[in-house]
């Protein structure tokens, strides 16, 4: 086991106890007729710890630890932050207001859930209950747990804030304002999440319960772990280019060190264009370069045959490789001849499974050159 594996399973392991205490002393609580005050008492150091533990995240978000994108993970953590320490920490008021429970309950199961899906992820293998509470609970906890933080915020903001920090009290009303878009976003992500994580997982199952044939045809190649990855093919692939290019073994480099490479690919593909653009002789090479690369390391799989390179497949396999043949239309040519392109999405950050009822949407003329623009300004 990988030391920085282990790691993960030694944090996320240590989280999911640490909110078990909470939810459990809180149920044994509520069942004893305690007060929220009471219930303050009795968990209110797990709870600050356990919240506060969550900040590493970003920190493995940042280092490439774990594939979630770093803005995402900063909305997740640092908005119960603002609650238990901003809030709930100094204002007694706050741990006496029932609230505190739509803090603990929700938000609890929630991260129970969570984290134990992660520990269960890093080992291979979730069980099925796991996998649907993690996809599912959050109809039901973001919304109650946002609730909870939200109530908890403005009991602190009336009851302390607006007399003891005025600037504290803005601040807070601030960043209340932004907590609506702010939670409807997080779950639409999550509703995004689950539809391709059910379909993922339903994909494997299928996969599973069809007699495994050996693959066929070209094929990623494999990694240190035995896995298919077309993410370290690709910065291969870029890295071999970008060292052919004018910035030569720096800019391979920078290639290879990226670890958000599946969130951050684009900033290489504009600094892989504008390299190219410098000469013919460097654009010929760095695309020779980064060609040869991929024959290098593409493999290509054949019954009867060992696997083996691109390279060496396109020397093997001479004979009948291919065929030609010609299509002709049976429809005339239209009076006025003009690019079109298919294109439904419109909107910057959205994703393109929302545009699914305008995928054969085809735009021309006017409307062509003015998303070329926009695109143009987005930085595509």
């Amino acid at each position: 086991m990988k030391a920085m594996t282990a790691y993960l399973l030694i944090y996320n392991a240590t989280c999911a106890m640490a909110w078990s205490v909470c939810v459990a002393r809180t149920v044994a609580s509520l069942v004893g007729g305690e007060s929220a005050g009471d219930v303050y008492s009795r968990v209110g150091l797990v709870l600050m710890v356990a919240q506060t533990a969550m900040l590493l995240e970003i920190l493995h978000s940042l280092l490439g630890l774990v594939p979630s994108p770093v803005g995402t993970v900063a909305i997740q953590v640092l908005c119960p932050i603002f609650v238990v320490w901003g809030h709930l920490f100094w204002v007694p008021e706050c741990q006496q207001h029932w609230s505190l429970f739509l803090l603990l309950l929700p938000c609890g199961v929630m991260e129970i859930v969570r984290y134990a899906f992660y520990v269960y992820s890093l080992l291979g293998t979730v069980p099925y209950p796991l996998f649907y509470l993690r996809y599912s609970l959050f109809m039901v906890s973001y919304p109650l747990g946002t609730a909870g933080q939200i109530l908890q915020a403005l009991v602190g903001m009336g009851a302390h804030w607006k007399f003891a920090s005025p600037l504290w009290y803005r601040l807070s009303m601030i960043v209340l304002l932004l907590y609506v878009p702010g939670t409807r976003r997080q779950i639409a992500n999550m509703w995004g999440n689950r539809k391709r994580s059910f379909k993922k997982r339903n994909v494997v199952k299928q996969e599973e319960e069809v007699e495994e044939q050996p693959p066929q045809g070209v094929l990623w190649p494999r990694t240190k772990n035995g896995d298919r990855s077309s993410t370290l093919t690709g910065k291969r692939i870029f890295a071999a280019a970008a060292a052919a290019g004018p910035e030569g073994a720096r800019a391979a480099e920078k290639v290879m060190r990226e670890k958000q490479w599946r969130f951050a690919y684009n900033r290489h593909m504009v600094d892989h264009v504008s390299q190219s653009l410098q000469s013919t002789d460097v654009c010929l090479a760095m695309a020779r370069a980064g060609l040869a690369c991929a024959q290098d390391s593409f493999r290509f799989a054949r019954w009867g045959h060992a696997e083996m390179s691109m390279r060496e497949a396109m020397e093997t396999f001479r004979s009948n490789a291919f065929e030609t043949a010609e299509l002709q239309g049976d429809q005339p040519l239209p009076g006025k001849r003009e690019v079109t392109l298919s294109y439904g999405a419109e909107t910057l950050g959205e994703p393109y499974y929302k545009f699914s009822k305008q995928r054969d949407r085809n735009i021309n003329g006017l409307e062509l050159r003015q998303q070329l623009n926009a695109w143009v300004e987005y930085g595509t």
